[in-house]
Parts: C-alpha cells; structure tokens; sequence
C-alpha cells in the first residue's frame, strides 16, 4: 500500500525517467523539445515549479468531485468533515472542489480561494483509515431489510400460525358445505325455523280501553 509521499516520489521518477528518454525522430527528450519550445516563444529562461504547485498537481489528481458546504458539515460519501476555511459558505448553496486520498480517509482536500485546504473528519474515531477498510465494514453490515435470528424465529412462528388458521378455516368450511349437502338430500332435517318473538310491550296502559260516556234516554 502507498501512501502520498510514496507515490509522489514514484511519480517524480517516472516524469524524470520519461523526460530523459530520446525520441528516434529528432533525438531530443521531452525537456529539450520543452525548452526549444519556450525559446521560439522568446522565453529564455523556463519557469521553475514551487513545491506548493507540485503539492497541488499531486492532490488534482486524487479523486473527489464538489460539495455543497452544510451547517453540519462538508459531506462527502458517507463521511461528515469540518468546515475548515469554507465555514463563510454555509447556507449560501455553495459548491466546493474536494479530494479524498483512498488511503487516508480521516482527512479531506478543500479548494477554496485558489488554494488547497486540508480539513480533519468529525468523529474520526468512528470512520476507516482506508477506503479498504470501509468497504470491508458495509460487506459485514447486515443488507436493508434483513432480520435478525430472533427476527427469523418469530417469521417462522408467524407463518407456522397463518397456515394453521387457514387448514382450520378449510375445515370448517368442508364441514358447513357437507352438513347444508345433506339437508339438501333429506339424510338429516333441516334446522326448523324459530318462531318469531312477540315483541314485549312496555307501555302499561296498553290494556286500558279509552273511557266513554253513556248517553241517557
């Protein structure tokens, strides 16, 4: 595994190994073509590169992508960091340029004001090293919608209840057509109707006669 010093250095000797290799059309190298291209310009003197240009080139090349900047935090896959600098940004709906080396996953590069920006991971206590690591943690996560064994016990007692109530009512229903079959063919009589109930009256002078007046001769 590299780290960024490592593959930095491996980069370094590779461009220097490259820029020293001749090609067999003009038997130049890459530097001397460079140079002769900056002298027709009128350039005498090529410009040098800064450590904080090299710094820059190397981050460019990590991958990352742009961000808004929240009140919690600058969230990027997953993984809440600070502010840092870009704290001015929060609310505003601003984006920002960010990259992430795949082996330090605790600190994350933040473009802002032309300038490079390292800030720290909240909680880093909680977060991977590596990108390695962290894939390895979400493989040992249970899947979305999946139980555990007490859950699994209790699905299978659920079900085991569901079916035995549908053979039950299966029964019963067999049971209810047979005995209406042999109604139907006389093997057994049908269940006589039951008189209807006179309904209690609950008035007490429901009996009395109205009072009428004899009329005299």
């Amino acid at each position: 595994m590299y780290n960024l010093r490592r593959f930095s250095q491996m980069l370094y000797g590779e461009v220097i190994r490259l820029n020293n290799t001749t090609r067999e059309i003009d038997r130049l190298t890459p530097i001397q073509r460079w140079k002769n291209g900056l002298k027709s310009l009128g350039i005498e003197r090529p410009p040098t590169l800064s450590a904080k240009q090299a710094e820059a080139f190397m981050i460019n090349m990590l991958p990352g992508g742009r961000v808004q900047v929240r009140p919690e935090g600058i969230r990027y896959k997953g993984i809440v960091y600070d502010h840092g600098p870009t704290r001015a940004l929060i609310n505003r709906h601003k984006s920002v340029s960010v990259r992430r080396s795949p082996l330090n996953l605790h600190h994350l590069y933040v473009l802002y004001n032309g300038l490079w920006h390292t800030v720290r991971a909240l909680k880093a206590g909680r977060v991977p090293r590596t990108q390695i690591e962290q894939q390895a943690m979400r493989r040992s996560r249970m899947l979305a919608g999946s139980m555990t064994p007490h859950g699994v016990e209790a699905h299978k007692f659920v079900r085991k209840l569901i079916v035995t109530s549908n053979k039950e009512g299966k029964k019963c229903l067999r049971a209810k057509a047979s005995v209406e079959q042999a109604q139907r063919m006389g093997l057994i009589p049908a269940d006589a109707a039951e008189p209807v109930a006179k309904p209690v009256e609950t008035n007490q002078f429901a009996n009395v006669l109205p009072f009428k007046v004899e009329e005299r001769s």
